[in-house]
């Protein structure tokens, strides 16, 4: 089967053993998950599932988290994200504090036409789950901490979009 992914420049498989999900204020002990898959919905934005969801939830779909990236600077390394969910009346999605990005790049010293990106995204938000017991009875999840990827591009090849080092 021909599976097509499409991606832009932040898409891909965020590592999130810094990303904390507490669920309804139980800061003692949060829940995590090693990766988080970030998938494209347009040039600067992407989108993940909230919390523990992932793509084998059926109801992914009501969870999303949209992440926009902005020229916008905080400081000097750090520009600010725009997140947001299209279904906030009813996870009650609230974003808390400034979400940021930053960006590094550097050359590889052992192959010299290898470039690493470094990623890292730092998100803050709540959100309630209503579909997994019911309408009544929400789950209110804390999301804080930092998504980070690594991206190798191969200055080899010509074609931007081929350069990825999948």
């Amino acid at each position: 089967m021909l599976n097509i992914t499409p991606f832009n420049d932040y898409s891909g498989v965020y590592g999130g053993t810094k990303y904390m999900i507490y669920m309804d204020g139980n800061k003692k002990e949060p829940l995590t998950l090693n990766e988080h898959r970030a998938y494209v919905h347009d040039d600067k934005t992407i989108f993940v599932y909230a919390g523990l969801r992932d793509v084998d939830f059926l109801d992914r779909k009501l969870y999303k988290v949209f992440i926009e990236f902005t020229d916008e600077r905080i400081d000097i390394l750090k520009k600010k994200l725009r997140i947001y969910s299209d279904n906030d009346k009813n996870n009650k999605f609230k974003e808390i504090g400034q979400s940021y990005y930053t960006i590094e790049e550097e050359m590889d010293p052992q192959k010299p036409y290898l470039k690493h990106i470094y990623i890292t995204l730092g998100l803050s938000y709540e959100f309630e789950d209503y579909t997994t017991i019911g309408e009544n009875n929400r789950i209110k999840y804390l999301v804080e901490g930092t998504l980070s990827m690594q991206r190798d591009l191969n200055t080899l090849i010509p074609d931007e979009d081929q350069q990825i080092q999948w």
